[in-house]
């Protein structure tokens, strides 16, 4: 799923927390964040800070319960 681009990234976080799976941010080029990972979510927000409109990348969830759980983060087409 593609994140909206004003992802309020405190509330995104704390519904990642609550995932029974696993949880990555990919990017195009091939990355992938574990979400769940304290160092993760520090370079994904760096990442996203200054300009998140601009990062490129999906949330894959394991579990499809969890997908369900990060639907209001999503775009409405991704």
């Amino acid at each position: 799923m593609k994140l909206k681009s004003s992802l309020d990234l405190e509330r995104f976080f704390t519904a990642v927390r609550h995932c029974q799976g696993k949880v990555t941010f990919e990017t195009e080029e091939g990355d992938s964040l574990n979400l769940k990972s304290a160092l993760c979510l520090f370079v994904f927000t760096a990442a996203s800070r200054d300009n998140f409109a601009h990062l490129s990348g999906k949330v894959v969830c394991q579990l499809p319960e969890d997908e369900r759980l990060l639907a209001p983060f999503a775009e409405a087409d991704g």
